[in-house]
């Protein structure tokens, strides 16, 4: 016996879930590697930066500058980029073995797909705790790094280290009195879009477990009734 062609596995709020969980995983790596990308480009190791602030002295020239060499913390964006990662295998698995599920005649029996959709269960649930731990890791790190304290390096070199989203957001910070720093305003705003996008990327996963689970469910209430039908008939 096969299962219908309006298979819970099979309906178009599964293929939206997949479909965005596909889209905000491909967002967030996006905007995580184009931040990376500024950093990289506008901040080559070591670069001289001149600050119009009251340490500047016009007598001594060398209090106008300081040195910077980018010292990154890179654990937040690799974690960022191998959650957005996973997050597009899942998408598609999920997506596409939902389909495959649905299909008439695809599978022989209904147990086959019982435990297909379980291993699809198991593996939504893998990549939630992962996609959790992730952004929890990457909040709490943003948090607690050291203090952006540029203008305390007058005459010296400031190297850091500090996240990604550290380095781009607290040089954003001088890009009104520096036009050479204007990019990191853009910059400031795709490192915070991609560490918000670990957290949609945990509640999209979350839904499609949360869907996958649900029809799990119903296969298997569906195969205890057929079960006991059989049971019944053999009785007569």
């Amino acid at each position: 016996m096969t299962l219908p062609p309006t298979h819970p596995l099979q309906t178009p709020l599964l293929a939206l879930l997949s479909t965005t969980l596909l889209t905000t995983s491909l967002l967030t790596a996006g905007l995580a590697l184009a931040s990376t990308l500024s950093l990289s480009s506008h901040l080559p190791s070591p670069t001289a930066l001149w600050l119009p602030t009251p340490q500047c002295n016009s007598d001594q020239q060398e209090t106008c500058y300081i040195t910077l060499s980018a010292r990154t913390i890179r654990s937040p964006t690799a974690l960022t980029l191998f959650s957005a990662a996973a997050g597009l295998v899942v998408a598609l698995v999920v997506g596409v073995g939902g389909w495959r599920l649905g299909r008439e005649g695809e599978f022989v029996s209904r147990q086959a797909k019982s435990r297909i959709a379980l291993s699809l269960f198991v593996l939504g649930c893998v990549y939630v705790l992962a996609a959790v731990a992730t952004a929890g890791y990457v909040f709490v790190r943003e948090q607690t790094q050291s203090r952006f304290d540029l203008l305390a390096y007058y005459g010296d070199t400031f190297e850091g280290p500090f996240t990604r989203e550290g380095w781009v957001c607290g040089l954003s910070v001088f890009a009104e009195e520096v036009v050479e720093l204007e990019w990191a305003r853009g910059a400031c705003k795709e490192a915070r879009g991609g560490r918000w996008g670990c957290v949609g990327e945990a509640v999209v996963g979350g839904l499609v477990v949360a869907w996958v689970a649900w029809a799990w469910w119903e296969m298997r209430e569906e195969e205890k009734g057929e079960r006991g039908m059989e049971m019944v008939g053999e009785g007569l």
